[in-house]
């Protein structure tokens, strides 16, 4: 990741480095090699995605809270909801957005957007 990101910030100078990571650090780490709690506090990324694709907000909020507390808070952490691959209502959208926001995330990611979600849950955020 080290080598990638210096790649990255030698082309485009500026440019914030981010990558999308299984959810739970320790696994992560021995199982494919993401060791993002380091890559954050060593400053090799920028801010990290993990791919917390959870179908209720009570689980969404457990991995959210055990990532806050590995990297020292929630300024480096973005995390993925799962709209697709769980096949979130937009009141369950709505219900793990606001969680991300409380745990003052500075973001979140949806994955992925599709035509249910473009058609169907979207348009319900905004009501």
């Amino acid at each position: 990741m080290a080598e990638i990101a210096s790649a990255v910030r030698a082309a485009r100078p500026g440019l914030a480095v981010s990558a999308a990571v299984y959810p739970d650090w320790q696994s992560a780490r021995v199982g494919v090699g993401q060791d993002w709690v380091s890559w954050c506090r060593n400053a090799t990324i920028d801010f990290v995605c993990p791919m917390n694709y959870r179908p209720s907000s009570t689980l969404f909020a457990g991995d959210l809270q055990r990532q806050c507390q590995q990297l020292g808070g929630a300024a480096r952490l973005v995390p993925g909801i799962g709209v697709s691959s769980q096949r979130l209502s937009a009141e369950e959208l709505a219900r793990q957005i606001a969680v991300a926001r409380q745990a003052q995330a500075p973001g979140f990611i949806l994955f992925e957007l599709g035509p249910r979600e473009v058609l169907d849950v979207l348009p319900r955020l905004a009501k």
